[in-house]
């Protein structure tokens, strides 16, 4: 079960390893950007807007969040590979979180998928790149639902928010089950805390603007 569960992983990572050369070529990013602009040009005249009725400095800070928003993911994924063994950096983690953002862009984790494949191809086994990513996952889902019971705690009704804490302290324990090094633990709790509390804050920001 074992060599059938590695042998299809293998097969996802050579293809998402495809995927990552494709869009990391200069072509394919200015057809992108060329196909970005014309979709906001589309989108705004259906939407009946113009360049006047739109506050351009709300825009502009909130697209000048993104560069945080960035940085914290990156840093995300530089924590993922340092707990399996991996001293990458920065700026690779942020080129990862790049193509991974464009794979977003298709119908399939796209994130995931590519930090997977580049840890695939510096040795880490395929179950432990995805354990370790997963367990990301559910660590800024668990700090996501508990900034949410936070802000849900002016309502009347108590259940909703508490439902909503529990669950975020449930998804915390859970990403930490998955690390198996009990050294690594408390930094991955610690830091990653850090992080994803971070970038929901900023994600957060960025909607109100």
């Amino acid at each position: 079960m074992s060599k059938v569960f590695n042998e299809a992983m293998h097969g996802v990572v050579s293809l998402f390893a495809t995927v990552r050369r494709f869009f990391s070529s200069k072509l394919v990013y200015r057809v992108l950007v060329l196909a970005v602009f014309l979709i906001f040009l589309v989108a705004g005249q259906s939407l009946g807007l113009n360049l006047n009725s739109i506050s351009w400095h709300w825009v502009f800070l909130s697209a000048a969040l993104a560069i945080p928003l960035l940085v914290c993911n990156a840093g995300e994924y530089w924590l993922i590979a340092k707990t399996n063994g991996l001293n990458l950096k920065l700026a690779h983690c942020i080129r990862v979180t790049l193509i991974g953002s464009v794979a977003n862009l298709l119908p399939i984790p796209g994130q995931s998928a590519t930090r997977i494949a580049d840890m695939g191809s510096r040795d880490v086994t395929l179950p432990r790149a995805a354990g370790t990513t997963l367990a990301a996952g559910a660590l800024w889902a668990g700090w996501l639902f508990l900034v949410a019971g936070a802000a849900s705690l002016d309502q009347k009704n108590a259940l909703w928010p508490a439902t909503l804490s529990a669950t975020g302290v449930f998804c915390c324990l859970l990403s930490m089950t998955r690390i198996s090094d009990s050294r690594s633990r408390f930094r991955w709790l610690l830091a990653g805390s850090g992080i994803e509390l971070l970038s929901v804050l900023i994600a957060w920001l960025r909607l109100m603007l």
